[in-house]
Formats: structure tokens, C-alpha cells, sequence
């Protein structure tokens, strides 16, 4: 009877757990979608607010986090506060040294503030934005069979990685690629289990510096594994990850703002700028 009291207690308890990490996911949401809003409505103090809120969050999830911080690093860029902004990169940087921010305006100012900044703290980083990742996956897996990846690779990359992790693994191993005439390619060994798995890929030039990468640790490319002996699904598709932070934002709007007016320094919102309002289709 004790036995099963225990029992039903640690199911309690971690249905709580459960509940109170879903919450707190969901208030993180809240924050960071208000952000957004204001970003692109050129209110940076405001966004500022919000992203501080966000982070205030006990049990914000990292991509979450890592967000918030980019957001707040471009905003403080905007506002002409750079030992802030500075500090918002630098803890993105924590998170994801190799994450490069897709500011919508594409700002050089941001862009620079970044790259410099990153070149300080990160050794090994050279992001080239010529240089391009495309992975290809197959929608699904099945737990006895290996898997072909392919990585169509342009610009400076003289080598690629495969790093992986399945959903019941704490540690990210890493797979190394084969050149071939189009990119590269590797065979991800049969997992036993079904489930899914985490990856994504890195491209480093000849020097070892990393280029490129297709995914991210914490937004990665994610192939489902189905159980041993089930239905084969041949069809393969490029997986690419696009941020989603910056689709959400108004580029047209926003880069009134930050591409026009991101020199301003000391005022709390950007000026309004001189171009109109517009729509942007996102492929």
C-alpha cells in the first residue's frame, strides 16, 4: 500500500512539474510576442520591457532565452546603449556562440555591432554569409535501418559535421561528412528505438573556423524514427530552419526604423522614418 502511495505521489508531483513548466513556457510567449509587437512598432523602450520580462521567467526554455536576448541586443543597438546591447549578444553568444541574428531591416550597424563583438568572444567564428547549407532528409526513419544525409554546400567549406542527439540522449555526438562533386554526404547508423532525433549540420573552412550550418542546437532539424519493421517512407525533402524569430517582425516597417534612423542616440523611440508601410510574402 505504501508502494503504491509513493507511486501515485510521484505522479503528482511530476504532473505539477509538467503543468508548471507548461505555464511558465506559456508566459514567456506572452512576453517575447509582445516584444515582437513592439519591435515593430518601433517602441524599443517598450520592447526592452517586455524582453527583460521574458527573462525574468524562472524556467524559460533556452531557445527562448536566446531569443529574448537577440531581440534586446538589436533594440539597445537602436536606442545608442551598446555596453547593454553588448551584454544582451554576449549572453546570446552563451547560449549559441554561432547563432547569427537576421536583424529584418538587415542593418549594417547591428550587423557589425554583432560580427565585432563576436569576433572578440568567439575564436573559432568565421560566418560567412555567402556561404550556405541545404541538408536532406527523409521525413521518417525506422529504428533498424541507417539513414542517408545529404548537404548541398556552397561558398568556403571545406568540411561538414553531422552533430546529433536522440530524444532519450543528454550528449550530442557528432558524425563526420564525406565530400562528394555536389556537397557532402554521411550514413547516421540505425538508432534500435523509435522516437526522433535532433541535428543539425556545421561547415568549417580549411582553417577549422566555422562557416555555415544548416539548423541550430537549439532550433535543430528534426527526423522522426518509427519503430523496427514499420511502413518505409522514401520521400525526402530539404530541411532547412529558418529563424522565427524575424518572420513574425515587419521587415518593411521595422527597417524604417533601424535601417534609416538607427543612429539616433538617446531617444526612446526610433523616428518614424520615410517609407510607407508594406506587406512582405514570406516564402
Amino acid at each position: 500500500m505504501r508502494a503504491v502511495c509513493v507511486v501515485l505521489l510521484s505522479s503528482v508531483a511530476i504532473g505539477g512539474a509538467h503543468a508548471q513548466d507548461s505555464s511558465a513556457r506559456a508566459r514567456v510567449e506572452r512576453h517575447l510576442a509582445e516584444g515582437r509587437q513592439l519591435y515593430r512598432e518601433l517602441d524599443f523602450t517598450g520592447c526592452v520591457s517586455a524582453m527583460n520580462e521574458a527573462l525574468a521567467v524562472p524556467g524559460a526554455q533556452p531557445a527562448q532565452r536566446l531569443e529574448a536576448h537577440e531581440i534586446l541586443g538589436a533594440a539597445y543597438v537602436v536606442l545608442d546603449r551598446p555596453r547593454d546591447a553588448e551584454q544582451a549578444f554576449r549572453a546570446m553568444f552563451e547560449l549559441d556562440p554561432y547563432h547569427v541574428v537576421r536583424e529584418p531591416s538587415g542593418s549594417p550597424k547591428i550587423e557589425q555591432f554583432v560580427e565585432e563583438l563576436r569576433a572578440r568572444v568567439v575564436p573559432d567564428a568565421a560566418l560567412d554569409p555567402t556561404a550556405h547549407i541545404e541538408v536532406t532528409l527523409p521525413r521518417a526513419t525506422r529504428a533498424d535501418d541507417a539513414t542517408d544525409v545529404r548537404v548541398e554546400a556552397l561558398g568556403r567549406i571545406a568540411s561538414a559535421t553531422i552533430v546529433l542527439r536522440g530524444d532519450d540522449e543528454t550528449e550530442w555526438s557528432r558524425i563526420e561528412m564525406e565530400r562528394t562533386s555536389a556537397g557532402f554526404e554521411a550514413v547516421i547508423p540505425p538508432r534500435g528505438r523509435a522516437g526522433s532525433l535532433d541535428l543539425y549540420v556545421e561547415g568549417r573552412d580549411a582553417e577549422g573556423r566555422l562557416v555555415a550550418r544548416g539548423g541550430e542546437p537549439l532550433l535543430p532539424l528534426t527526423l522522426q524514427v518509427r519503430a523496427a519493421g514499420g511502413r518505409e517512407d522514401p520521400d525526402e525533402t530539404p530541411l532547412r530552419r529558418q529563424w522565427w524569430l524575424w518572420t513574425i517582425v515587419g521587415v518593411v516597417v521595422v527597417g524604417a526604423a533601424v535601417g534609416i534612423g538607427v543612429g539616433v542616440s538617446g531617444a526612446d523611440r526610433a523616428p518614424a522614418g520615410t517609407l510607407p508601410p508594406g506587406r512582405v510574402v514570406l516564402p
